[in-house]
């Protein structure tokens, strides 16, 4: 990550910023600050690590590592690709384990599967501690990214992305913005998203427009109709005559 990049050289100066710019104990958690800026490092370590591993070495002294790996990869906010990971040997030998598991769940990017897994393996929630409810917030964007992906040549409709995150459909707005802003530079399929939305409301702007022509044109015929029966021209016995208004 090139933001951490840059970071990771000012630490040092971190603690003279804190005091020259007198900020709180309130605002500023040393330890939370500096886990945040090292988490992404260390994992990164830790996949150059369990790299070392290849199908013909002992992978049974790599299981630790790998279940950690896996772990990590879901919690931290950077990691939306889990496709690597899943080529690594190290990680397959995890592929009878819940845990390897939960990895397929957030490498489909479904919602629904993963609420499933929620309910049914409560021993490897537990490991996810208090980031259980980022990682649903995670998991209903790699949902969306799927869903767009799906759905590249057709149009997608608030009440299919609705049902997909489970949310109401006056907050797919919300969580479409919520998911360009943060992950674009990931997914190409945002923008892709976001025309989709653009152009469904506008064919249902379309469609309304053409069904008010419609009901329109239906009246004035309907007029017609009637102007032209209250003085339609009949024929009786060969004579020419008005038909009477009804």
């Amino acid at each position: 990550n090139d933001e951490i990049e840059t970071i990771l050289p000012q630490l040092p100066r971190l603690d003279t910023w804190v005091k020259e710019w007198s900020i709180s104990t309130e605002q500023f958690d040393n330890k939370k600050t500096y886990n945040e800026l090292h988490s992404k490092r260390s994992h990164d370590f830790l996949l150059k690590y369990l790299a070392t591993y290849t199908s013909s070495d002992d992978l049974s002294a790599a299981k630790s590592a790998a279940s950690r790996a896996i772990i990590e990869a879901i919690q931290l906010p950077e990691i939306l690709s889990f496709e690597d990971l899943l080529e690594l040997d190290a990680i397959q030998t995890l592929k009878n384990d819940e845990v390897f598991e939960l990895l397929k769940v957030f490498l489909n990017g479904n919602l629904k599967e993963y609420k499933s897994y929620v309910d049914t393996n409560p021993g490897v929630v537990e490991k996810l501690g208090k980031q259980i409810e980022y990682n649903t917030r995670k998991i209903r964007l790699l949902t969306l990214a799927s869903l767009a992906s799906e759905h590249v040549a057709r149009e997608i409709t608030y009440q299919t992305i609705a049902k997909a995150l489970e949310i109401e459909e006056d907050e797919v707005e919300m969580w479409t913005i919520d998911g360009k802003t943060q992950y674009s530079k990931f997914f190409g399929q945002w923008q892709q998203l976001s025309d989709k939305l653009d152009g469904w409301k506008q064919s249902l702007a379309d469609i309304l427009q053409v069904i008010a022509n419609a009901k329109l044109i239906a009246q004035h015929s309907n007029v017609n109709a009637n102007v032209a029966s209250s003085s339609a021209v009949v024929v009786i016995d060969g004579a020419i005559g008005q038909e009477e208004e009804s």
